[in-house]
């Protein structure tokens, strides 16, 4: 059976793994680096946590350095596993550089912070982890957090104090507990919806129509909103309550409402916009009110007027629109009034998506056979490249924390799922997915 280790041990243990840092406190670094001791013999899961009311942690990037286990047996391989889970949810999700080493080896560089973990309820029901951050400078205690539950769920204990020390690292929550929910092929000319945790973990199929279901919407609370044809003309169908049935939104009727697309359901889940055919071939952007049971129809141009998106308050919509020529961004308030162009380019603009903080929006730019993901600032008014290199990048998408886009790259046929900081200086594919078409990075419900 596994022993817990009291907390003046604890100490010991982290005294230990802060003399093999640099001596001198005076060397010049060139990055910020934590280290992170792995001191367990057993890893439970979250399942709930308790602060002992740390204050917060220096907002600044930082480089993380993880010492690597040496334990063996069923200990060992927990911990090892912990560790892996860990280490690539603060690499892929938070602003931090991630090296790794065996543990009492001199590290490399000096650290900001250390992060140790320490069983205090061993093999027994429940499982109890206590985290702490301490500075190894002063050894002061920055933060001290609780984690209990059972080792059966360790990928979940990882997701949560990755991205609890996040939050207390930069002050916004990480993403490692977010999910993806999108559009796939099951067959030829049958798509689903799924949704999948951003390590390509717990897929889950959300509809079983066995026909062409696409453009999948999540609202706050989690309820599910999508194009379907599984009774021929396109419908929209969804959940009017979280976790209830899903069941057709629009039509209401046995009116044929033509061409439907790009559902989008508002901040607090009570409105659907969506895009539908209108008069000679044109699409304008629509507003399903759930509450009233009425639809109302918020562009008017006689132009294609397509994919809305939300502003985070529910108060304004970015969409595309060709009415003066090429595709270009516009945002209107949700009533349909103000309606302004955001984009200038002579090359078509289109897929807005609306950042979750609302300061910023995402959308595709096409120059002949490339297309790139840009991001507009509303305060500033600049536009900045995100993605570069060459294909087609697709179907942007905001991670919940707002520091990272989804998108699909297509070179010369093939597709794969990428991830991107803001300004493109890290980009890296998503292994489990080659690619997901629409889809939306949301929190995990």
């Amino acid at each position: 059976m596994a022993e817990s280790m009291t907390c003046a041990e604890l100490d010991t243990q982290i005294s230990k793994a802060l003399a093999s840092l640099p001596k001198s406190p005076s060397r010049a670094r060139s990055r910020h680096s934590i280290l992170l001791a792995a001191l367990m013999a057993l890893v439970p899961v979250v399942v709930q946590a308790q602060d002992q009311a740390p204050p917060e942690l220096p907002k600044k990037r930082s480089w993380i350095t993880i010492p690597m286990t040496t334990q063996s047996g069923m200990a060992g391989s927990l911990a090892q596993n912990f560790w892996r889970i860990l280490q690539n949810d603060l690499a892929t999700t938070g602003p931090f550089k991630i090296t790794q080493q065996k543990v009492n080896t001199e590290i490399p560089i000096e650290s900001d912070l250390v992060l140790a973990t320490q069983l205090v309820r061993g093999l027994m029901n429940p499982f109890m982890i206590l985290v702490r951050v301490q500075d190894p400078r002063t050894h002061k205690e920055l933060y001290q957090r609780f984690y209990k539950g059972s080792p059966a769920l360790i990928r979940r204990m990882a997701h949560r104090i990755a991205d609890d020390f996040t939050e207390k690292a930069t002050g916004v929550r990480g993403a490692a507990e977010s999910q993806l929910v999108f559009e796939q092929e099951t067959r030829k000319g049958v798509k689903e919806i799924f949704k999948v945790g951003l390590d390509g973990k717990e897929l889950t199929q959300l509809t079983h129509h066995q026909s062409l279901s696409t453009s999948p919407t999540l609202a706050r609370d989690g309820r599910l909103a999508y194009i379907t044809y599984k009774g021929g003309p396109p419908e929209i169908w969804g959940q009017r309550q979280p976790s209830g049935p899903q069941v057709k939104l629009f039509p209401t009727g046995a009116e044929n409402p033509g061409i439907l697309l790009s559902p989008a359901w508002s901040p607090i889940g009570n409105k659907l916009a969506f895009v539908m055919s209108t008069q000679h071939g044109r699409c304008d952007v629509m507003l399903l009110d759930l509450d009233r049971n009425r639809v109302d129809q918020l562009t008017t141009t006689g132009r294609l007027n397509t994919e809305p998106s939300w502003d985070p308050t529910g108060t304004r919509l970015a969409f595309t629109s060709d009415r003066e020529g090429t595709s270009q961004i516009y945002v209107m308030q949700a009533d349909g009034t103000s309606q302004q162009r955001v984009t200038s380019s002579p090359t078509p603009s289109s897929t807005p998506l609306w950042s979750p903080d609302g300061m910023r929006i995402a959308y595709i730019s096409q120059s002949g056979a490339r297309s790139d993901v840009y991001v507009f600032d509303l305060k500033t008014g600049s536009h900045a490249q995100v993605t570069r290199g060459g294909g087609r990048s697709l179907w942007p998408s905001w991670s919940p924390d707002g520091r990272w886009i989804a998108f699909t790259r297509s070179i010369s046929g093939n597709s794969q799922l990428m991830v991107s900081d803001l300004l493109g200086r890290f980009t890296r594919p998503l292994e489990f997915m080659a690619q997901a078409g629409t889809l939306q990075w949301c929190q995990s419900h």
